[in-house]
């Protein structure tokens, strides 16, 4: 059974001339333990088909049409009650900037401690022993938990970010740009993490990327959208190694310039 299956989703903006369609007419599906690579230039709707996947688009932007199937359950996504009990438990988006996903009033461990409570109906105490669990796997010990956002590194607050998935263990984890701003070496131990906490959930991961050369790499399928359409998907080598639309073509000769070393 898919991890994940998007039918048809149009998101809109609505205005006095008539409603401006963003996405139109996404369809993705996503494996268990399955990591699909969304590409695409900016503003090409990468991160608000990932908000529509979560439900949480900014007003007064509106999912118009869509459907989302989780382990065989349909989602109307145009009713924003569709979500109870499906955000964070099921699907789980971590944004762009993992300073923005946190809130920089509370303590890292606490914001997973509370997560858990809130979404796994979690008792305190069982709470708190996930969350140093879920911390020392990715390498961070209790004085980072007791420290706010700001306190922390960048490296560190994405792993804070990964602990949190570790914790509520979702079925889809959405990750938006997460090695943005990390040089390339630490671009590819997070990728690493990432992938290998997919693999350990067996849960699907949908990554939305810049980074061509960590897409290459990591992702086992691809899709390329341009003007909030998806131009072209499969399999990640067979798409790389014979790419069918003008955008994908160029976007693989800019990865094998790079990797002529002309970066």
């Amino acid at each position: 059974m898919s991890a994940m299956e998007l039918s048809d989703l149009w998101v809109e903006l609505p205005g006095p001339g008539g409603p401006r369609s963003l996405v139109r007419g996404v369809s993705l599906r996503l494996e268990p333990g399955q990591v699909l690579g969304l590409m695409g230039l900016s503003g090409a709707g990468k991160t608000l088909t990932a908000c529509a996947l979560s439900g949480l688009l900014p007003a007064p932007l509106e999912v118009t049409r869509g459907r989302l199937r989780l382990d065989g359950r349909a989602l109307d996504l145009t009713r924003p009650q569709a979500w109870r009990g499906v955000r964070g438990r099921r699907v789980l988006l971590l944004f762009q900037g993992a300073g923005a996903a946190l809130d920089p009033l509370m303590r890292v461990g606490a914001q997973i401690t509370e997560a858990l409570r809130q979404d796994r109906a979690m008792a305190a105490a069982q709470a708190r022993q996930i969350t140093g669990q879920a911390l020392e796997r990715f390498g961070l010990n209790s004085d980072a938990a007791r420290r706010y956002p700001h306190q922390l590194s960048g490296g560190m607050r994405r792993r804070v970010l990964l602990s949190l998935a570790w914790a509520l263990r979702p079925q889809v984890l959405i990750a938006d740009e997460p090695t943005n701003g990390l040089d390339a070496a630490s671009r590819d131990e997070m990728s690493l993490m990432f992938t290998q906490l997919t693999r350990e959930l067996g849960a699907g991961l949908l990554l939305i990327s810049h980074d061509l050369r960590g897409m290459a790499r990591w992702a086992d399928h691809l899709a390329v959208m341009e003007g909030g359409q998806v131009v072209e998907q499969g399999r990640a080598a067979e798409l790389l190694n014979r790419p069918s639309h003008p955008l994908t073509r160029s976007l693989v000769e800019s990865l094998r310039y790079l990797e002529g070393g002309h970066a």
